[in-house]
């Protein structure tokens, strides 16, 4: 842990302009409406060290000590935390008109906060992000909903973040999340659902309907911004600003489909916790605040679902083929849903040295699969989404019950599969081919619950 003291430091003017080179830009590390931030040294740590501009009339005396005084009661891992301030007025001796000098008073004003080596979330949410494991980007997630929760109910006050994005979330050098700047909270009393503002505040993209179109501030405001960061961080490069564009379904499927297109491959298993991840920011932009969550029920739904991943790999049977392995096992479930596409996904894994060409078999009246044929390199694995066509039921199908067939064969070399030709799995000519029959079932799915504040 830094050697932070427990409570905010007085810094003086001079005592920051030593450690910061007198604000040199050597060690500038960013830069805002407001002003520079820079970063220093205090009992042999990091700090940064954020400089706001003498003059500038969005953040005044008012702004400065809401900010300060919003920081100066937080304590949590996922909460930046306040180190020390800084305000002192100087008296400049200025030319104020051609030949008239005169001393002019100026407001030093300067937040110093426990620094952060990851920098800022919105640096990596792009390509350089690509490069995160699912498991940063998981943690990264869960750390942000225990700070919102923290927020909103680990105080007497409720306190709303109100500009909860990318940029005012910060990483330290394990990936931990830290929400910071609390320039726009606000508190609310325990005992109101919402309060109605006249001012606008905020950062398109993160705001939601309600606060655009009756200025409505309540618990669900940073619950949209949460949803839209939680698809920014899984969803790359589709992002919320995709999701208007297609169904629900259509976009976790698309999700899932990058993520099994981009390297290295995930299992079917982590393809599930992408998939429940991507359902819950979902729920957290619906349009009516009603339907949002609350934070607090996020976070126990979060746990609850990492608690089944540390517990359910080891636990998940599968049907070991000759060569190839298929997970799920024993047959493809459906969630049924009227007059829409269902997607199921079925992995295969190949635990041999050698090159295994596979073909799907199903009635492609009814079904379609991506990819239906190809190749699984050695010690690989290849996840493939089998749809199944719209029923204009309301209950599922039953009988006849369908099946697919999945047929393997061992190759020389990688094929494409363009090249992996039918005849390759006809054992009437003598190939050698695996197949296994999986029954296909179609189970009704569940109403996500209504959630009301």
């Amino acid at each position: 842990m830094a050697n932070y003291p427990s409570a905010p430091q007085d810094f003086t003017l001079s005592f920051l302009e030593h450690i910061t080179n007198n604000f040199s830009d050597g060690v500038r590390i960013g830069s805002g409406g407001f002003g520079h931030v820079y970063w220093g040294i205090y009992r042999d740590e990091k700090i940064a060290v954020k400089k706001l501009y003498d003059q500038n009339p969005g953040f005044d005396d008012a702004a400065f000590k809401k900010e300060f005084n919003n920081s100066f009661q937080l304590h949590h891992p996922n909460i930046v935390r306040l180190v020390g301030y800084c305000y002192e007025t100087r008296e400049i001796n200025m030319e104020v008109r051609p030949g008239d000098y005169q001393f002019v008073k100026r407001i030093v004003r300067i937040l110093c906060y426990e620094y952060c080596q990851g920098g800022s979330l919105d640096n990596y949410i792009n390509e350089k992000f690509r490069e995160r494991d699912l498991d940063t980007r998981l943690k990264i997630i869960r750390g942000i909903s225990e700070g919102l929760n923290y927020l909103h109910y680990g105080q007497a006050q409720h306190m709303y973040h109100m500009d909860l994005k990318p940029e005012n979330i910060l990483l330290d050098e394990k990936n931990m999340p830290k929400i910071a700047d609390f320039g726009l909270s606000r508190f609310l009393a325990m005992t109101k659902t919402h309060i109605t503002t006249s001012h606008t505040t905020g950062t398109l993209g993160y705001m939601p309907p309600e606060y655009f179109t009756g200025k409505k501030i309540s618990n669900k405001f940073d619950v949209f911004s949460l949803g839209v960061i939680i698809l920014e961080v899984l969803a790359v490069p589709l992002g919320y600003r995709k999701y208007d564009d297609m169904s629900p379904r259509e976009f976790v499927e698309q999700v899932r489909r990058n993520w099994n297109e981009r390297p290295p491959m995930i299992t079917s298993s982590e393809l599930n916790r992408v998939k429940e991840y991507i359902d819950i920011a979902l729920r957290c932009v619906e349009e009516e605040r009603a339907k949002r969550p609350k934070i607090s029920d996020i976070v126990s739904e979060l746990k609850d679902l990492d608690a089944q991943h540390s517990a359910g790999p080891s636990m998940v049977p599968t049907i070991q083929m000759k060569d190839l392995a298929l997970d799920p096992a024993f047959e493809l479930r459906f969630p049924f849903e009227r007059s829409k596409q269902i997607p199921c996904c079925l992995q295969l894994t190949n635990n041999t040295d050698g090159f295994i060409a596979f073909n799907i078999k199903m009635d492609q009246r009814k079904y379609h699969a991506q990819p239906n044929k190809s190749t699984v390199r050695p010690r690989s694995y290849c996840n493939i989404v089998i749809t199944s066509r719209a029923w204009n039921t309301d209950d599922p199908p039953s009988t006849p019950r369908d099946s697919i067939l999945v047929q393997s064969t061992r190759v020389r070399s990688y094929l494409s599969p363009a090249e992996i030709a039918d005849n390759m799995f006809d054992t009437s000519i003598g190939n050698a081919v695996d197949q296994e029959e999986l029954p296909v079932v179609y189970v009704p799915i569940l109403e996500h619950p209504t959630f009301s504040i």
